[in-house]
């Protein structure tokens, strides 16, 4: 297991990188990994978010998580009720997306919404690790942005009940995935997902069909044009956000657990050599 973001088991490209990569005579080493993609040969597991470590009132500050992620166990429901206590007809008809500005898909985004396109999206630009200075929700700050479209950096943030309120949500990775994915899905509302965006995989994207649980496009470029489409048909709309959120409801913590063990079995099975305790 590797704790990293993204994939670790490069695929060779000759006889000569298989070489250089893994040694004389070595097979490629197993390797779980929380993304994977077509290069590489990690097998697909439930990154850390889905079971940070449990932080004990005995120890301090030195046994909390630094991201305060909550366990999957306990966020699933908590986030899946808070998305179905917004509904439809109250959500703002924007299409948001919050996080950091890293990557060239990212900040074409951004500036999207900063001109010719800020009619139909919000982006809030807010680096994770810098909350102290965004603690207070976009939608309580006296402007105009959040509701009427437009940007806004590092003056505020989106807490996931935020998110629910919008009926459009954009998901595009900065240096090759986001996390937050998952979560958008238990909104409710419509997850546009720029799939060029987003070159690692993580383990439970397959179960996700475009253009039943989500619309895809390829660029950040076709984002107004599905926006526009999206906005134009709300019975369409609605339908997509409601069997998303009802895929990701069936993903709770015993059928990510599930997954884990089945995984586990199906390696375990091809396995050609004994354990050994040291």
């Amino acid at each position: 297991f590797q704790g990293t973001d993204y994939p670790l088991g490069e695929l060779p490209r000759s006889a000569a990188h298989f070489h250089r990569l893994y040694g004389p005579g070595r097979p490629i080493p197993p390797m779980f990994s929380p993304t994977s993609t077509t290069q590489h040969l990690d097998m697909p597991w439930p990154d850390f978010a889905f079971f940070p470590p449990v932080g004990r009132k005995d120890c301090g500050k030195f046994c909390e998580h630094p991201l305060k992620t909550p366990r999957w166990t306990f966020a699933h429901p908590k986030l899946l009720a808070e998305g179905r206590a917004v509904r439809w007809e109250d959500k703002i008809p924007l299409a948001t997306f919050t996080g950091n500005m890293m990557g060239a898909l990212r900040k074409k985004l951004y500036a999207m919404a900063e001109t010719e396109h800020k009619d139909i999206m919000f982006v809030n630009e807010v680096f994770i690790k810098a909350a102290e200075q965004a603690r207070q929700s976009c939608l309580e700050i006296p402007v105009t942005q959040p509701t009427k479209g437009g940007v806004l950096s590092k003056r505020c943030s989106l807490a996931f009940k935020d998110l629910c309120r919008y009926k459009y949500l954009i998901n595009v990775g900065s240096n090759g995935y986001a996390n937050k994915l998952r979560f958008l899905f238990l909104c409710g509302s419509v997850v546009i997902w720029v799939r060029k965006g987003s070159l690692n995989h993580e383990f439970f994207e397959r179960q996700f069909l475009p253009g039943i649980h989500y619309a895809p496009v390829d660029t950040v470029d076709e984002l107004p044009d599905a926006i526009k489409r999206l906005q134009a048909d709300d019975s369409f709309a609605r339908g997509i956000a409601l069997a998303g959120q009802e895929r990701m409801a069936q993903m709770d913590v015993h059928e990510v657990t599930h997954y884990c063990y089945q995984m586990l079995k199906a390696y375990a099975k091809l396995q050609r050599f004994k354990p050994v305790r040291y």
